[in-house]
């Protein structure tokens, strides 16, 4: 769901989840054992860290946007902030697209207020 919008004559694409997909789940946020699920200790680690910043450095293919996503669902599904307090930040819109779809199936109706946008649209 991507939208482009213009402000200050720069065009400007974000994604705000709201979904039309039939919710197989419950009206709750799904359990941490969904949340964590199929994620290596590493992985469970930065998506549960509770302590400060956390920088995560890892190359292709490892992970990252999957940890960012459950960070997501995990931060929201625990309280720890509200969604609509969530910023995602990526470099295109196919990732932005895709980190959006993401976050839309762990996280149920209700709670789709977080924005995840390119640093470009948000650069302004």
């Amino acid at each position: 769901m991507l939208g482009a919008s213009r402000a200050h004559g720069r065009p400007q694409s974000s994604v705000k989840r709201r979904s039309n997909r039939v919710d197989r789940r419950s009206s709750s946020i799904g359990s941490m054992d969904a949340i964590l699920e199929g994620l290596n200790l590493a992985q469970r680690e930065a998506v549960t860290h509770d302590a400060g910043p956390l920088l995560i450095v890892a190359g292709a293919g490892t992970g990252k946007t999957t940890v960012i996503t459950r960070r997501i669902a995990w931060l929201i599904a625990r309280k720890k902030a509200r969604p609509e307090e969530i910023l995602a930040l990526t470099f295109t819109d196919k990732a932005a697209a895709e980190m959006g779809e993401r976050v839309d199936t762990l996280v149920p109706y209700g709670y789709a207020e977080v924005t995840i946008a390119t640093f470009h649209s948000r650069s302004v």
